[in-house]
């Protein structure tokens, strides 16, 4: 399956998922092309408020990427068969980030993360969330895994 760039409408194949030049989340469909000038516009599906578009988040960690997308969502933790960031953390020794550690998914254009149990905690802005409940992010949160592990979050 193609991807394109949602801004420059670059092709990409299956296994990428951002665009290289925009740094967007690529999109399965082609972006709506502008119609003849003077004809009428099809603004139904422009979002019209920040709060009606949907959240883009690239997770960034260890100089592993992954974007946040609806549907799965990203699992961060050292488990190989799960997460995609595992081999980076065991390589860096990180032994303090769980297996199966926290999860981050795209809800209807929101971003949320769940600790999954964790011993060392997920902390939102300095604060330790709740076991198995969901906190929701937003530009301008921090992220941070067990004491010490700091994980980039890029807003689209």
């Amino acid at each position: 399956m193609t991807k394109y760039c949602p801004t420059c409408s670059d092709q990409y194949p299956d296994d990428e998922f951002v665009c290289r030049v925009h740094g967007m989340i690529l999109v399965a469909d082609p972006p709506h092309q502008p119609g003849p000038v003077g004809g009428e516009a099809d603004t139904e599906d422009i979002p019209r408020s920040p709060a009606q578009r949907p959240a883009q988040l690239v997770v960034a960690m260890l100089g592993v990427s992954v974007p946040v997308e609806a549907g799965p969502g990203v699992l961060i933790g050292r488990q190989p068969e799960s997460s995609r960031f595992a081999h980076a953390l065991e390589q860096a020794g990180f032994t303090n980030v769980g297996r199966i550690h926290c999860h981050l998914k795209l809800d209807e254009g929101v971003v949320q993360v769940t600790d999954l149990g964790s011993t060392n905690g997920t902390f939102v802005n300095d604060l330790r969330i709740e076991a198995n409940t969901s906190q929701q992010l937003g530009p301008g949160d921090r992220l941070r895994l067990a004491a010490n592990r700091e994980v980039e979050l890029r807003w689209n």
